[in-house]
């Protein structure tokens, strides 16, 4: 009889667990650049360029995407750096984005991929992407170290290092998610999917009918 009450026990707990699954993850960030900047990228982002549309929002395709191109001397021809975004009360950090070479850039033209804490941390690279190809948009979905989590400024910084002055990348959909971070005090809450609830309600009545037999057996008169 034990036995069956710890099977029991088991399969409660597995139906907990199940009942609660992984938190969903929120959006922290985004940007699509969907909107009419002609010589500046707007949204909180700063530039660093060397004529005033070569860091700038552009129409391509039928839809508006951040542009980075020219070059200047050293090694960050173009970049835009989005500072003053909270991941406070995330965890599981994960960036994505689109990106597409200019026409005519090469495959020794790269694009870059940094964040960091605070304007006086330390750039950590996400990624490094060579310009050469079809122009196709490629897009990217990429895990940041936990130490991006729980900060109160993390900075996004895209830069382009390339041979040319009409060389360079096209930026979208950029967007930061994580999984918010759960409270002992306020366990999450989801409502058991169907298949869940029927494997409990089997479970438990299997455990009820070999109750229902010992006890029979046992009130039975002997012959």
């Amino acid at each position: 009889m034990r036995r069956i009450e710890r099977a029991a026990g088991a399969l409660l707990l597995l139906a907990g667990m199940a009942v609660a699954g992984p938190a969903p993850a929120a959006e922290i960030f985004s940007d699509d650049f969907n909107r009419n900047e002609p010589s500046s990228v707007g949204n909180g982002w700063t530039e660093t360029e060397k004529n005033s549309k070569d860091v700038a929002i552009v129409n391509r395709s039928g839809k508006r995407r951040l542009m980075l191109r020219d070059e200047i001397r050293g090694p960050i021809d173009a970049a835009a750096a989005r500072a003053g975004i909270s991941t406070v009360g995330y965890t599981e950090i994960v960036l994505s984005y689109e990106w597409a070479p200019l026409e005519g850039s090469e495959s020794s033209d790269e694009l870059h991929v940094q964040w960091r804490v605070g304007p006086a941390g330390t750039w950590q690279d996400v990624a490094t992407h060579s310009l050469g190809g079809d122009g196709r948009f490629t897009s990217q979905s990429i895990s940041l170290s936990s130490l991006a989590a729980g900060v109160a400024d993390f900075e996004l910084r895209f830069w382009t290092d390339v041979s040319d002055e009409d060389n360079g990348a096209y930026i979208d959909n950029v967007t930061l998610k994580g999984t918010a971070a759960r409270s002992m005090n306020s366990p999450p809450l989801s409502v058991p999917e169907p298949g869940t609830l029927a494997l409990l309600g089997l479970g438990l009545a299997g455990i009820a009918t070999v109750r229902r037999g010992r006890f029979t057996k046992r009130a039975s008169p002997s012959a």
